[in-house]
């Protein structure tokens, strides 16, 4: 019985032993409760999470994005270029326009209406609201004997001042102009014209004759009722045109303008 106890405590005394003898071991091995406490930990420790994923520092999304500097908002404003957008529209033609207001331009008399003299008008003419002298008599292109006759200077723009106002009438077309004053004008088409364009500035609703070779409304090309006609490729040689009025109330003056374009 003694014997049985003596090898009782002796298996005992080795398994107590073997724990704890190992106890080293088992830390240094990882057996053991220890290992939870220690090299568990060191190797989340040792793949440092917090660092490695550093998610936020690794994007690092203000510097990697920098959208703003990529949109790169001063470009933006330098591709709008509002200054190239002023000069697009060119102010300084708008200008040149607003002159046409002040300032006596063709204006041979009275005021320009902003407060200039423009001259004065010889003895027996008077001055026209369009600032031109005109006289009482009866015009010398009156009729399509004596056509006044349009001077083309650069660009290709021919202007005449005019006035019915004391002209006899003396044509007629389909479009009108029966019985208002009239007055004839001529002018040559270079060839390879493209396109001539007739314009009046009046204040009076008129009548255009445009006519080609002979003067007068039995080789008229057209008739308009109107302030402005265009003729594409308009053959070379001579045209009339032959300012009237449509009724017998709508006389005056007027500027007359033919252009090659």
């Amino acid at each position: 019985m003694l014997k049985r106890w003596l090898c009782l405590a002796f298996v005992l005394a080795l398994v107590t032993g073997a724990c704890s003898d190992d106890k080293d071991k088992v830390d240094r091995d990882g057996c053991g409760a220890d290992q939870w406490g220690g090299d568990v930990i060191d190797a989340l420790g040792g793949a440092d999470a917090v660092d490695t994923s550093d998610s936020v520092g690794g994007v690092d999304s203000v510097d990697a994005g920098e959208t703003v500097d990529g949109v790169d908002t001063l470009d933006t404003v330098d591709s709008a270029d509002p200054v190239d957008t002023v000069d697009t529209i060119d102010t300084i033609d708008t200008i040149d326009t607003a002159q046409d207001v002040c300032g006596c331009g063709q204006r041979v008399c009275g005021d320009d209406g902003c407060g200039t003299d423009c001259g004065t008008c010889d003895e027996g003419l008077t001055c026209t609201p369009f600032g031109q002298c005109l006289s009482s008599e009866v015009p010398a292109n009156d009729t399509c004997a004596a056509p006044v006759e349009l001077i083309f200077k650069e660009a290709w723009v021919a202007t005449a001042w005019g006035s019915t106002e004391y002209g006899t009438n003396d044509y007629s077309a389909f479009c009108g102009g029966g019985e208002a004053p009239d007055l004839a004008y001529k002018f040559n088409v270079p060839a390879g014209t493209p396109m001539l364009t007739i314009k009046l500035v009046t204040e009076h609703d008129p009548v255009l004759y445009l006519a080609n070779g002979t003067c007068g409304t039995t080789s008229l090309l057209t008739c308009v009722s109107g302030k402005k006609y265009s003729l594409l490729y308009p053959s070379p040689g001579d045209f009339y045109i032959i300012v009237d009025g449509k009724t017998a109330a709508d006389k005056g003056e007027f500027y007359l303008t033919v252009t090659f374009e």
